[in-house]
């Protein structure tokens, strides 16, 4: 009976004080990280390729709004152990691909990156990637800034067969 009693009190003790809260809502400020694009990138697919495939190809368009020429000197991703601007070219009958440092995309401008012309490659693939997976990749600019772009692994369509 006594530890009936103790734990009644108990319980008095600790609900009686919450009695008079009531629930409310606080409005918090957050600071939100102003993330403005440094081109305004669409249409962003990788190739599916074999799931033993290291290296794929990734495609989209990629326009500059601003009045000046923007500079791409560099693409990196976490998923690929390399990412390089490429040109697919037909020299005397041969398809070779051309490696470019950099990727100008002039004022007002847009580049397409497509198959049968310029893409990125990505090489050394660190994990199988099917349509319907995403991934990432950094463009960085010759201004030292730099832009994530979210991209779709999607199948490719016969008409769009590629040299890789």
């Amino acid at each position: 009976m006594i530890k009936k009693i103790v734990f009644i009190i108990f319980l008095s003790v600790l609900l009686i004080p919450m009695s008079g809260f009531t629930e409310e809502t606080v409005d918090i400020p957050v600071k939100q990280e102003e993330t403005s694009a440094i081109v305004k990138v669409s249409d962003a697919w990788i190739a599916e390729a074999p799931p033993t495939a290291t290296v794929l190809a990734g495609y989209m368009q990629l326009e500059n709004t601003s009045d000046q020429e923007i500079i791409i000197s560099g693409v990196q991703s976490q998923d690929f152990k390399a990412v390089e601007i490429h040109e697919t070219v037909l020299k005397a009958d041969k398809v070779s691909m051309v490696a470019h440092e950099t990727l100008s995309i002039p004022a007002g401008e847009t580049v397409s990156l497509q198959p049968g012309g310029l893409h990125f490659m990505l090489m050394g693939a660190k994990r199988p990637l099917k349509a319907g997976d995403t991934t990432e990749i950094i463009l960085e600019f010759q201004d030292s800034a730099t832009q994530s772009v979210k991209i779709e692994v999607k199948k490719r369509a016969v008409e769009q067969d590629h040299q890789h």
